[in-house]
Parts: structure tokens; sequence; C-alpha cells
């Protein structure tokens, strides 16, 4: 987890002084949902009364949806196959209670940043910045939507390829939400970042939450698999979304 910093060889190209990197062992398994979270499944969910009150996506026009995205839902406009975005870490915290409260299959929560960057390296060695490599050749426009090319505004999940575990738009389209408050140093300390963790929860408590993925509205270096972002919790934005993991119930 993290990038090289170039004690041990060269420094990952755009890395920031809290991607430190350490060993991380991912010891209870989870499944992971292959897509953000859309704004069709958002409205199925939170639907109630005064949903059109409080419709979060900036993009939910029908000119900015695409061919075959856009759809009314007893009455409500939708970019259907969109990320939802313009929601809070609150908002998703909202979201998952409704969702745990309305079936008894599973429990689905946020991911952990561990979980997350487990799930956006998909296996790959962890020198490379993308899944894919060092993107010479820009394959990034191959897996990602970012500034070069989104025209500036979201585009429908699962449009580019899916990384090497089935995971689409782990790297652009909108910043995820992670489960984790923000600290420099994961929360974690210095013999810890040294000898390595298992399944690690983040700090206790903090005053920002970590995001993860960069969207639409970044270059491609914050794209990278070991870049950490941070907001506060009740914060919302254009290109801020999330997606969900899940556990069995027993």
């Amino acid at each position: 987890m993290g990038s090289p910093d170039g004690s041990k060889g060269a420094k990952e190209d755009g890395r920031y002084e809290d991607e430190a990197q350490h060993s991380v062992e991912i010891e209870k398994g989870f499944e992971m949902q292959a897509t953000e979270v859309t704004q069709l499944q958002y409205f199925l969910v939170m639907n109630h009364r005064n949903f059109k009150d409080r419709l979060p996506s900036y993009f939910s026009k029908k000119e900015g949806c695409g061919a075959g995205n856009y759809k009314e839902v007893l009455g409500v406009g939708l970019c259907a196959h969109h990320p939802v975005e313009q929601v809070s870490w609150d908002d998703a915290r909202e979201f998952i209670d409704r969702l745990n409260a309305i079936q008894d299959k599973y429990t689905y929560r946020l991911p952990t940043e561990a979980q997350w960057e487990y799930a956006a390296r998909a296996g790959r060695p962890h020198g490379l910045p993308y899944p894919f490599g060092f993107n010479k050749n820009n394959e990034l426009d191959d897996y990602g939507w970012y500034w070069n090319n989104s025209q500036q505004r979201s585009h429908a999940v699962a449009s580019k390829k899916a990384n090497q575990l089935g995971l689409y738009d782990m790297h652009g389209n909108v910043w995820e939400w992670t489960q984790d408050w923000y600290e420099k140093n994961y929360g974690l300390t210095d013999q810890e970042l040294k000898i390595g963790v298992t399944d690690p929860q983040g700090p206790a408590t903090g005053s920002s939450r970590v995001l993860r993925g960069g969207s639409w509205f970044n270059d491609a270096r914050v794209l990278r698999s070991a870049l950490r972002n941070s907001i506060g919790p009740g914060d919302r934005g254009s290109d801020v979304g999330f997606r969900l993991v899940r556990v069995g119930r027993k």
C-alpha cells in the first residue's frame, strides 16, 4: 500500500508525502461492487416523498446523460446509469443504513482505505501506479474518465474497461468515499509502517474522511492507485460518489 519514495529505486511520478509505502494483509474476505453506485440505485433505495427536493446529482439533465441513460422514474429525471454524485460521506452512510434495513442477506458498508487500494491494484505489482502499468501510451484512456477525455462531466458506469478483478471506474469518473478517517500515515505507528498490518481500519477519529480514485475533473497523476484525498464528511461535490462492499450475514 502506498507508493515508492525513491529510497529503494525510482520515486513514483506524482507522489505525495502521505503515501508511505507499507505492507498490508487483507485477511477478511469481502465483495466489492463492480461499479460506483448509480443515480438509479441511489433513487431506488432513498426514494421518499421529498426526494425531488434533494436530488443530489449535478449531472442529471437529459442533455448530459448520453444515449440511453436518461430515465424518468416516478416523475424524477435521472442519468440512470451515471454515478450518483454530490453525496457526502454522511449521505452515503444514510444510503447504507437504508439498504441494510430492507434486506437481510448481506451487510453493506463503505470499503476501508486498504480494501479500496487492494481492489484498485487488482493483484498487480505494488510498484505500478495503475493496474495496467505506467500509462506510457495513455492506457488510462481505456480504463477511466478523467480531464483529458471526460468533456468535464461524469459518464455512465462500466463504459470503460474493467480492471483485472472485474471492477469498473476504480480510476476516474467520480471520487469514492472510504470508511476511514484521514491521517497522513494512515493512523499507523512508525513500527506498524515498518512491519506491516492486517485489515487496518484507519484512525479512530479525525476531521475528514478519505476519498480515493480521482474523478472526471482530475489529471492522470491524481488517478494513481496510491493517491489519497480527504474532505469533511458533510462536504459534497459534483465529482464525489461512492461504491459499496459487502459481506454475508450469518
